[in-house]
């Protein structure tokens, strides 16, 4: 039941953050954001849809598809206020299907690329959890 607690608050602090930045962006006008290897801007309705989309599939327990999803909008989507969280939930599906090594190393680039993110605490702890599992 904490387990799940702890679970449903993630998702809400999770999209509190993102709103918060969608929010702060069009507040400050600032423009989207060019797609690595494009030089056209990013469509930001389909940064969110992909996004969801992956976040949906973690949330569904299709953990191998949300981390193709995640992977996917990382590599589409590299200059997306969003990227920190695509890297934990990436990282979270990876712990879901007990790659341990993998996730301890996604959760690693969290907190090392966005240390003053909301995700970095809990990327922090999810990167020990996952170098226990593992035996490191």
């Amino acid at each position: 039941m904490e387990a799940t607690q702890k679970r449903q608050k993630d998702f809400y602090i999770d999209l509190d953050n993102r709103i918060r930045k969608i929010e702060t962006a069009a507040a400050e006008g600032k423009p989207a954001a060019a797609t690595p290897g494009e030089g056209a801007p990013a469509d930001p309705a389909a940064e969110m849809r992909d996004y969801e989309t992956a976040l949906t599939l973690f949330k569904s327990a299709k953990y191998n598809e949300a981390l193709a999803a995640f992977l996917g909008f990382i590599k589409n989507h590299g200059n997306s206020n969003l990227l920190a969280n695509a890297h934990y939930w990436a990282a979270s599906a990876h712990f879901q299907l007990r790659e341990y090594a993998k996730a301890a190393e996604l959760f690693a680039k969290v907190s090392a690329a966005w240390p003053n993110d909301a995700k970095a605490p809990d990327a922090l702890l999810g990167k020990a959890n996952s170098q226990q599992e593992a035996g490191m």
